[in-house]
């Protein structure tokens, strides 16, 4: 059963009010609430201002407040619960200026969030949640992603020893080939209640060099499955999405169609000689 459609109109226009930072995220990474669109606009009033709120931790850790001796451990150790959040739409919001500078990359890396949306979007594996930049976000411009409700201990290594969901994970496998990401985690693969697998954590995707970093290697060597083949045809067919391209530089926009060029060729998975081309931590 494929996914509801994204609320991508209610990401780029109602307001947004922070809920708390993700501790354990590399970047300044906040969890925020998405309110309604109103036909009126938003409420002025409604302007949650610079405040960051209580820091919670990152998705494939334990949720929990940090801040203030009174501050309630919202999750015992070892279990991932969230279910005392406030119900509704909620997203996690990546700001330009809580990005860290890399040597490896230009600054913008919530722009690849949003390009690795439109990218699986475009090819029609619905792997990434709904993504958009937004400039109006409380602390800047920066990505909303929506938030995936699910079992975080659920991680990739739990979902393919379960045995049925390789369909989705080779899909996603393909995905980080073409999209050239440099760090899949166990921790970005999420299935949701649907028994739907979705990638988080795009940011370090989309370099020219050849950097692919992932703890998918299980496929190695097995054929690409025919629907996964088909959308990358379709791809090289029709060109570059604009959305996508629009997100990326020249160059990064022509390695991703490099990329498929190549995996249209092998039409299978690859192997890792090396053994190194992992990232670390694992989850």
């Amino acid at each position: 059963m494929a996914p509801p459609p994204e609320p991508l109109d209610r990401l780029r226009t109602a307001p947004v009010a922070l809920l708390g930072r993700i501790v354990e995220s590399s970047n300044a990474t906040f969890l925020v609430s998405v309110a309604e669109v109103e036909a009126g606009g938003a409420d002025p009033d409604d302007d949650p201002g610079d405040d960051p709120g209580q820091p919670l931790a990152a998705a494939g850790a334990e949720v929990r407040v940090e801040a203030g001796d009174d501050a309630p451990d919202r999750s015992p150790p070892g279990r991932r619960d969230t279910s005392d959040l406030p119900p509704g739409l909620k997203a996690v919001y990546k700001p330009l200026r809580g990005e860290r500078p890399l040597w490896d990359f230009p600054e913008g890396l919530f722009r690849r969030e949003a390009a690795a949306y439109e990218l699986s979007a475009a090819l029609g594996w619905d792997l990434v949640p709904g993504t958009v930049v937004r400039e109006d976000a409380p602390l800047g411009v920066g990505s909303l992603q929506r938030f995936v409700e699910a079992d975080f201990s659920r991680h990739y290594f739990v979902l393919r020893d379960e045995g049925h969901h390789d369909g989705q994970l080779m899909r996603m496998c393909a995905f980080d080939l073409l999209a050239n990401n440099t760090d899949r985690k166990g921790g970005h693969v999420l299935v949701d209640g649907d028994d739907h697998v979705w990638g988080i954590d795009n940011g370090l995707c989309f370099s020219t060099e050849a950097r692919l970093r992932t703890v998918i290697w299980d496929f190695a060597g097995l054929p690409v499955p025919d629907d996964v083949m088909d959308g990358v045809a379709t791809l090289l067919a029709t060109g570059l999405p604009g959305p996508v391209a629009a997100l990326l530089l020249d160059d990064e926009a022509e390695a991703v169609l490099r990329r498929a060029r190549v995996l249209r060729s092998a039409r299978q998975f690859p192997h890792d000689p090396t053994g190194r081309r992992i990232p670390w931590p694992l989850i």
